[in-house]
């Protein structure tokens, strides 16, 4: 992706206002489905965000249980 190009992810973020037991849920049905997957918090979002060439510009709380993660491409 070409440096400002901006990527949206739509998850569940560990200790945002919308976060509820419903991401404790996910957690378990990831680890029985993929055996790996796992929900993040903010700043796991934003340590991945950047091992890929990104800069995580805001986390938007949505009234769903998961937030909107906006990156762009540094």
């Amino acid at each position: 992706m070409r440096p400002g190009g901006r990527v949206l992810v739509v998850e569940v973020v560990i200790g945002s206002a919308g976060e509820s037991r419903f991401a404790g849920l996910l957690d378990l049905e990831m680890l029985v489905i993929t055996q790996r997957g796992r929900e993040r918090t903010e700043e796991e979002f934003r340590k991945l965000y950047e091992a890929a060439g990104f800069r995580v510009l805001r986390v938007v709380a949505t009234e769903a249980p998961v937030s909107i993660v906006e990156g762009i491409a540094v």
